[in-house]
């Protein structure tokens, strides 16, 4: 027998390479469940458990699928897409960590029948996802299923579902209210729900409420009226469900609001009306939670026991009225005051320490020229917050604001130049650089198909065993298949790169404008930052709301030259 040549034999340790890279190239993958909105969330035999529980077996038990992240949104309706994990899952797949779907069934997925169909049909496609339904033995990998009727007949009994058990919940809730049945499990503060679910029942925070509303025809303001109740230690509307959420460890919670205060007074369920109907949502029509006018409420009188006397109640009322009118008359007579001097900064100013929005105040200066100026003050004091009382003038923060704009344009100014510089270089040619790469890629790929092609040559001429021949032939088809991946990983790299750059210098054309720019340019701000926090000692922190997009361009450059 002729002597067998080993020049094209590959050691053990080529191989397991070849099946690690083969590992790597697994499909990212993520398990999305939901639970419907008409379940409140609730766990029911369909809860989320056991829709991830199943999700993760079936991605176990296919070899080409490995978990990456699990999204799962808890009480949110099929008929909208703008649930926030499923907005979270749907950045992944757009930044590349996801490229594989699974869900239990399409209806887990969405209930709206057009848009569910334009995932299906046109995103996911666009994106090169996958996209696995378990149950209804949908994968868009097979031209079979994606040209079926059975997905659209699906989708569209999915939608009409939706629709028919929407219908059912509304329904049954007009049933409730013409009954003079509550159909919110909140309960207003003094009150509970009796045993049989059907009617409220005073409870021994009545007294309070009593007390709340004698104070506030005494005159007393409600926000007084709140400092007592918190001197008194007397528990807050849902303390115990506070407690809970938050294990007691948060004192703010536990603390009593002029606006709870209102609350209670403005409410007409001390005088045993059941009021109801004040929101409406439709989802199955893509239509929110949202209010309705006073005159198309549900209102039942005499629906449970009263704590409060109707003529107390409209007393109430009343003096609530002239208090809105007062306000108002101030209002009128600080207009022009408020319109010269008015928050600059505003939603944008927070506490360095508290992390809490500061409070803008107007203060008479004392001077002829500039008779108010405004400030920004954080009021929490040092026994519910880690910080104390602190203020910091307006005027401060926009110069610093605009300091902070000119010396991120500067720093992108220095960076663009910097790209441009390394752009031009022979040696620092990134573009280049990748495009050489995958020259050297394509002519390993011939090479590699070279190789492969011959090793039957070399097993009919005896030089190869059976044995040898199927493992070179299956070393060469993975090296392949690595070559290939790592070809297309480049040329997707050329491809954010030119298109960084492109979208660096349609940001530069305008920002280098700003540096001329001394004035405060308040939409400018209001563009770029996000947030500005303010400590106690008047240190002065920005938060952009965009990143320097020459970091990242730099990055990938940096990136290719020490490869």
């Amino acid at each position: 027998m002729a002597r067998k040549s080993r020049k094209n034999m590959m050691p053990q340790a080529a191989v397991q390479e070849a099946v690690q890279q083969n590992e790597k190239e697994l499909l990212r993958t993520a398990a999305y469940a939901r639970l419907s909105v008409e379940n409140g969330g609730h766990e029911t035999e369909d809860s989320l458990h056991t829709q991830i529980l199943q999700i993760h077996n079936y991605i176990r038990e296919n070899p080409e699928l490995t978990l990456t992240d699990t999204y799962a949104d808890n009480g949110f309706t099929g008929t909208r897409f703008d649930r926030p994990e499923f907005e979270r899952m749907m950045q992944d797949v757009r930044t590349g960590k996801i490229q594989c779907i699974v869900v239990k069934d399409l209806s887990r997925f969405g209930r709206d029948y057009i848009e569910t169909g334009s995932y299906l049909e046109t995103i996911f496609p666009m994106l090169h996802v996958r996209f696995i339904a378990i149950n209804d033995d949908f994968d868009n990998i097979r031209q079979s299923d994606v040209d079926s009727l059975a997905v659209p007949i699906k989708n569209m009994v999915n939608s009409l579902y939706a629709k028919d058990i929407s219908k059912k919940i509304s329904l049954s809730y007009q049933m409730r209210r013409e009954k003079g049945i509550p159909t919110s499990w909140c309960t207003p503060y003094g009150y509970q729900l009796n045993q049989q679910g059907n009617k409220f029942e005073a409870t021994e925070d009545a007294k309070w409420v009593k007390l709340i509303y004698q104070w506030y025809l005494a005159g007393v303001s409600t926000n007084e009226i709140a400092h007592r109740l918190e001197f008194l230690e007397v528990a807050r509307p849902n303390e115990r469900l506070n407690r809970k959420l938050h294990e007691g460890d948060d004192p703010t919670y536990n603390k009593w609001h002029p606006s709870t205060v209102l609350r209670i007074l403005n409410s007409s369920a001390y005088i045993g009306e059941l009021v109801s109907g004040k929101t409406q949502t439709a989802s199955y029509k893509g239509i929110g939670l949202h209010p309705v006018e006073k005159k198309e409420w549900h209102i039942v009188e005499n629906a449970h026991e009263a704590i409060i006397l109707k003529s107390d109640f409209e007393k109430v009322q009343a003096r609530r009225e002239q208090n809105k009118e007062r306000r108002e008359r101030a209002m009128a007579r600080s207009k022009a005051t408020r319109e010269k001097c008015y928050n600059h900064l505003s939603g944008m100013v927070y506490c360095g320490c508290c992390r809490r929005n500061m409070t803008f105040e107007r203060r008479v200066h004392g001077t002829v020229k500039e008779t108010h100026y405004g400030v920004f003050i954080c009021k929490r004091k040092k026994n519910t917050t880690p910080c104390a009382y602190h203020a910091v003038p307006e005027k401060m923060l926009m110069m610093v604001a605009m300091d902070q704009i000119h010396h991120l344009v500067s720093t992108m100014c220095e960076e663009e130049k910097m790209v441009k510089d390394m752009m031009r270089g022979s040696n620092l040619d990134s573009a280049r650089s990748i495009k050489m790469k995958e020259n050297s890629i394509l002519f390993r790929i011939q090479e590699a198909e070279e190789r492969r092609l011959r090793l039957y040559e070399d097993y009919k001429a005896e030089i190869l065993d059976e044995d040898e021949y199927s493992q070179l032939k299956e070393h060469y088809i993975a090296e392949k298949q690595r070559l290939e991946h790592e070809l297309q990983k480049q040329r997707q790299r050329a491809l954010e790169l030119e298109k960084r750059i492109k979208i660096c210098d349609a940001q530069m054309e305008r920002m280098r404008g700003i540096l001329n720019q001394n004035e405060f340019d308040e939409e400018l701000v209001h563009e770029l930052i996000k947030r500005i926090y303010v400590g106690m000692d008047n240190s002065v922190e920005v938060e952009f709301k965009c990143s320097d997009p020459y970091q990242e361009v730099l990055a990938i450059m940096s990136e290719v030259q020490n490869e």
